[in-house]
């Protein structure tokens, strides 16, 4: 309502109603002959019923031409009667309490959960199928939105910089909150590791740091050997 919004959405429900009116005009005027049949009669349907039902869907169709969203004098009845209706909902808790029964009797009905779970596993298994698939949608809106972010990133450095800190920041505020659970968590991953794979693992990643450690210990014992061994000599030959 504050953005006037609603005069978009009015539109669109109008269009998709007049669309949906002539979609199923036939099921309508059947429906309307059936109708005219029951209270009338098998003769009086025979006699009036398709003329009865032309002239209510040509008077449905007159009555939604004459609606045109963007008619001021419209747009401010629409405007009016949505900010009465919420009013109402603010300050009636009795017609509060009603429209929350009812939207909570249509959403607990047996044939709307039935058909909300029906949607929910078809989404969810097209979903899966999506994610796995190198080319699918998934696929290209998270490449998409990396390629825009990267690119973003790289010709605007002010950006990258607040993002670097932003991060930045919001790691140095949650490690120490979750150090207790990093460490039950790496506790936990390396408990169920063997003691071959744990070696391997070390072996992969501080293999090169061990094997410069042993250099460096051979080397600095070499050194430190041949100085005392020089110092001995000396204090030998010294002695004599």
């Amino acid at each position: 309502m504050r953005d006037d919004l609603h005069q978009e959405v009015v539109s669109f429900l109008l269009l998709r109603l007049k669309n949906a009116i002539q979609e199923k005009e036939d099921h309508l005027r059947r429906f309307i002959q059936r109708r005219v049949t029951e209270q009338g009669g098998k003769v009086v349907g025979w006699m009036i019923g398709p003329s009865v039902a032309q002239k209510v869907i040509t008077s449905l169709y007159n009555e939604l031409e004459g609606i045109d969203p963007a008619d001021p004098q419209m747009r401010e009845n629409i405007t009016e009667w949505l900010r009465r209706e919420i009013d109402l909902l603010e300050n009636d808790a009795p017609r509060r309490a009603h429209l929350e029964e009812s939207l909570l009797r249509l959403i607990r009905h047996d044939s709307v959960l039935s058909w909300s779970g029906q949607i929910w596993h078809r989404l969810r298994s097209r979903i899966e199928d999506d994610s796995e698939a190198d080319d699918g949608v998934t696929a290209q809106f998270i490449d998409s939105i990396l390629l825009s972010t990267s690119h973003h990133l790289k010709s605007d450095p002010a950006t990258a910089q607040k993002v670097d800190a932003t991060i930045r920041a919001i790691i140095l505020r949650v490690l120490p909150a979750i150090r207790a659970q990093l460490a039950q968590y790496i506790a936990s991953v390396m408990s169920k590791w063997d003691s071959q794979s744990l070696t391997n693992r070390l072996q992969e990643r501080i293999g090169k740091d061990l094997q410069y450690i042993r250099v460096n210990g051979t080397l600095v014992g070499f050194i430190i050997g041949a100085m005392l061994e020089a110092a001995s000599r000396f204090f030998r030959m010294a002695m004599h």
